[in-house]
């Protein structure tokens, strides 16, 4: 029984590669190619989960087990990026699948779930470097000929082909100089690294997550038309993914660095802070919101110990589903009413209150309010922050009054206010549109709700607390 299920976990990846297949033939209609994506999500799902569920992720692959390997944290993020990617292609139907670019979407899947899995380092450099050449032909093609401004395209072009050259650099360092070939070794060995490598892997991090001041990606991706929404999602989860993969570097306890990482993230914080602060673009909203998650992340994973992973899996998760769910409402936005400032949007909580809750939920999750998830994640750093380093904890404290205000007037004036005199226009949101974002609040509300259901698939079984017994009676025969 252990083996046929090893079986059909190792079989279910061959759905993505058929989808992505398929996708690039223009032999199938644009509802066909749609339909095996969402297929390839679910079969990627279920293989994430599956490793989620096992006692021992990296055993449960034995065929594929000298190339891959599997832990908690990259099940977890796997089984949040094939959800995110399932709800996207569900809300912008064929429209992404449309053109032969639906196959580079499914190819960047693909790749970004291998990504998640490979225990071999030399195979995870290829795989990022080649996600972020599909990722920049997919964004050239597809959003950046239609933009207003051709600069967006050269920007984030610049930064991710840097990326890559420090991507390639810092694993070229690791097999060559410190003969680091695995994730395995490189865990048990990142305290004794030089600090250069350890400063390179740092930069890398703040690359690819957009982090200040390496952050000028961030703002030209999220400008694009939000009906491309999913090229904003492939690449802050390719971002995510280095992350997840390389996260050790931050225990690496060089003091000099770690004083120089918290105090740029306190930098990060004020800076996003005052960025949202008076901000009416919907599009420059979302960028200032994830741009304020960025150093929450980092510190989140500088301050947590191993055994306290799920802490800090508690924002990946949260602006992770929560951004996805503001770019499906920004994409109907701007696709129905050419909505591009708060002014336009005037008005559409009367006529649409399930855009209304969803937006405020996804937003107040982001701020991280009080009974959202953002909170609980936001209230463990603080106390970290306060036991520490001090100042850095003041910056939190202002940041998120800058935040929690600048949320509650974009929200006054994107839904309050007579529609009439913004625009005449009604359209009605279709309903795979209601399907995703009713799963995004659900998700949102139950891990805020109770973050234990969030946090469970994080800890091995024989971790967890063994339910009660109550104990027999002495007066039982």
């Amino acid at each position: 029984m252990i083996d046929a299920t090893h079986s059909l976990i190792t079989w279910l990846l061959l759905i993505p590669i058929v989808a992505t297949s398929v996708a690039y033939s223009e032999l199938f209609r644009a509802s066909t190619r749609r339909s095996l994506a969402l297929a390839a999500c679910l079969a990627l799902v279920v293989f994430f989960g599956a490793l989620l569920d096992s006692s021992s992720p990296s055993n449960s692959i034995p065929v594929l087990a000298p190339w891959l390997e599997a832990t908690r944290i990259s099940a977890y993020c796997g089984v949040l990026f094939n959800f995110i990617m399932c709800l996207v292609f569900i809300a912008f139907g064929d429209r992404v699948f449309a053109t032969k670019t639906a196959g580079v979407w499914s190819l960047i899947q693909t790749l970004v779930s291998i990504g998640f899995i490979t225990e071999n380092t030399l195979i995870f450099a290829v795989v990022i470097a080649a996600a972020m050449l599909c990722h920049l032909k997919v964004s050239q093609e597809d959003v950046y000929q239609v933009s207003r401004k051709g600069d967006r395209y050269i920007l984030v072009t610049f930064s991710s082909i840097v990326a890559i050259a420090v991507l390639l650099l810092f694993f070229g360092l690791l097999r060559s100089v410190h003969q680091i070939n695995t994730f395995s070794e490189l865990t048990s060995s990142v305290a004794s690294l030089p600090r250069p490598t350890k400063l390179l892997g740092h930069v890398l991090l703040m690359i690819m997550l957009g982090a200040f001041p390496l952050h000028f990606w961030v703002k030209p991706l999220f400008a694009a038309p939000a009906r491309y929404g999913l090229a904003v999602i492939t690449r802050l989860s390719i971002g995510f993914l280095v992350w997840a993969k390389l996260y050790p570097l931050i225990f690496s306890g060089d003091q000099l660095l770690d004083h120089a990482l918290t105090l740029g993230c306190g930098a990060n914080l004020l800076y996003a802070g005052f960025l949202l602060f008076g901000e009416r673009k919907l599009s420059q909203i979302v960028s200032a919101l994830y741009l304020f998650h960025v150093p929450l992340l980092i510190l989140a994973v500088k301050f947590s110990e191993h055994e306290k992973t799920p802490d800090f899996m508690l924002d990946f998760a949260n602006i992770t589903v929560a951004i996805s769910g503001l770019l499906i409402i920004l994409g109907m936005l701007r696709d129905r009413l050419g909505a591009e400032n708060l002014d336009n949007a005037s008005g559409l909580g009367n006529s649409y209150p399930l855009i209304g809750i969803a937006f405020l939920f996804c937003v107040l999750s982001l701020v991280g309010f009080p009974g959202t998830l953002g909170f609980i994640s936001s209230e463990i750093i603080l106390h970290h922050l306060a036991e520490s380093t001090w100042p850095v904890a003041v910056c939190f404290i202002i940041t998120i009054a800058l935040n929690g205000y600048s949320s509650f007037r974009i929200f006054g004036e994107s839904f309050y206010g007579d529609p009439a005199k913004s625009f005449r226009q009604i359209f009605q949101p279709l309903r795979r549109e209601k399907l995703a974002l009713a799963m995004i609040l659900l998700f949102l509300f139950i891990s805020g709700v109770g973050p234990q259901f969030t946090e469970a698939p994080l800890i091995p079984p024989e971790q967890q607390q063994p339910a009660l017994k109550i104990a027999p009676s002495p007066l039982t025969p």
